[in-house]
């Protein structure tokens, strides 16, 4: 049983798959006595050698809590929903030097026969590429004549096209462009999750044009569901063949590894990180740039752009309008800015024609959709900030916050995006069109997400939940 190539590299990965380093080709394939392709010992002992000189670091994976108190958690599902890759948001493992050395100086790939053959705590471990999938919760359907034609056909022109829709930037170069022109939280954090978790890279700021795909395709509903398998060891032969660059790919072998039935125990195994640092949570985002704690509002973050500027504060009731499918809602009005110049302008001229009475500028605090409070000042230092929970957990069992339930005055707060809203509205006519599209959309927002899940919830992954609101 021999194939042409060991290492085969798909869906535009093959630049990554072909990097200079040792073993720029498998010169021999070795079959054990099952039939099944191996390494040689000397093809390990290479690659092993190789990987000792780099630097591992933790692999990040999604933290429901934080997602939750910025207001994203919905919205992020949604989009991986799009790719059946959701339920890998629930998993998270810590990274061990051993095994993820063992682990990429040892595996071989059969893209015919679906087969991976690899070695973990000294013991040989054969695994189908299905079983992959299921591991890390995603989908086995794969059939390479559709992906190839998608590629394709997302490389001719939507690539720049989607691109444009998410940041405004007329051009993409995958070499040099970078996350921070993404504007809208939902896009940016889910590029985060794509390139800190799935693709493991120390730098996940950069976008190439693989992740650009996986961002289209949540855009379009179901119309791809990627291969985890495939990209995964795309992203292996990638990282083994190349001679520097850090390896943050241990906390996906670990849940393989899990997924084997194996075990991690700690009197032999000892994470890289330490403290932990292998959640995508509020500090790891305050760390990558993405957020600061705001200065007035407790529980709340400024939303930093491109130049670090703050330019919004999460959460933030105007993403509750945020829909894949219309790009007309993939940008946050820029007439709110974090700050409180609007609201402190003595100066400010109040145009009575349009100015609204105190019972109309109060309605303008409604909140469009439930938003949990922020935790109490006493829980700062607890699981959220320092979080501690056993590897290959589900994080947390999925609840909706926008619950059918009367709202609760006692857990209401008020938002500063909405004194902003009723600030701009007396200043006139010059932010009309910002005013009346959250306007438009408040009334039907409230339910569209509950709808949205109710209807297109996987069974068997979200514990059942009654009608939504009428």
């Amino acid at each position: 049983m021999a194939r042409d190539k060991t290492i085969h590299a798909s869906h535009g990965s093959s630049r990554e798959a072909q990097s200079s380093g040792p073993s720029k080709k498998m010169s021999t394939d070795h079959v054990d006595r099952d039939g099944n392709l191996t390494l040689t010992s000397a093809q390990s002992r290479e690659f092993k050698s190789n990987l000792q000189k780099r630097a591992i670091r933790a692999t990040k994976f999604y933290h429901q809590d934080s997602m939750d108190q910025l207001g994203l958690d919905n919205h992020l599902r949604q989009l991986f929903f799009h790719i059946g890759w959701h339920r890998f948001l629930d998993l998270s493992a810590r990274t061990y030097k051993k095994p993820t050395i063992e682990f990429l100086s040892t595996y071989a790939r059969n893209d015919i026969a679906r087969v991976l053959t690899f070695k973990l705590q000294g013991r040989h471990h054969r695994l189908k590429y299905k079983k992959l999938n299921k591991i890390m919760g995603t989908y086995d359907i794969y059939n390479s004549d559709i992906y190839s034609h998608q590629w394709t056909q997302f490389k001719s022109l939507p690539n720049v096209e989607f691109w444009t829709q998410i940041t405004s930037l007329p051009k993409f170069n995958p070499s040099r462009q970078k996350d921070p022109f993404i504007m809208h939280p939902c896009w940016r954090i889910a590029h985060r999750i794509l390139s800190a978790s799935i693709f493991a890279r120390h730098e996940p700021g950069q976008i190439n044009t693989v992740e650009l795909y996986f961002l289209y395709c949540m855009s379009r509903h179901r119309w791809s569901l990627p291969d985890f398998a495939t990209f995964f060891l795309d992203k292996c032969d990638s990282l083994r063949t190349k001679t520097t660059g850090d390896i943050c790919i241990g906390g996906l072998i670990t849940l393989i590894g899990l997924g084997m039935g194996l075990q991690f125990p700690a009197s032999e195994y000892v994470p890289v990180d330490d403290p932990p640092l292998y959640l995508l949570d509020c500090i790891t985002l305050m760390r990558m740039e993405l957020i600061l704690p705001h200065p007035n509002l407790l529980g709340h973050f400024s939303w930093l752009n491109h130049v670090k500027d703050p330019v919004y504060i999460l959460p933030n009731p105007s993403l509750s309008i945020f829909t894949t499918n219309d790009p007309e809602t993939w940008f946050l009005p820029q007439d709110f800015p974090d700050d409180d110049d609007a609201a402190v302008n003595d100066d400010m001229h109040v145009d009575p024609d349009n100015a609204d009475s105190p019972f109309e500028a109060e309605d303008h605090y409604d909140l469009p959709i439930r938003q949990l409070p922020p935790p109490h000042p006493a829980q700062a230092s607890g699981s959220h900030f320092q979080p501690s929970r056993e590897h290959f957990q589900p994080q947390y069992d999925y609840h909706s916050h926008q619950q059918p339930n009367e709202p609760d005055p006692a857990h209401e707060f008020p938002l500063d995006i909405y004194s902003q809203l009723a600030s701009l509205r007396l200043q006139g006519n010059r932010n009309t069109a910002a005013i009346h599209r959250i306007e438009e959309q408040q009334e039907r927002t409230h339910t569209y997400m509950e709808d949205l899940w109710y209807h297109f919830r996987p069974e068997d992954s979200y514990p059942p939940r009654g009608p939504p609101p009428s």
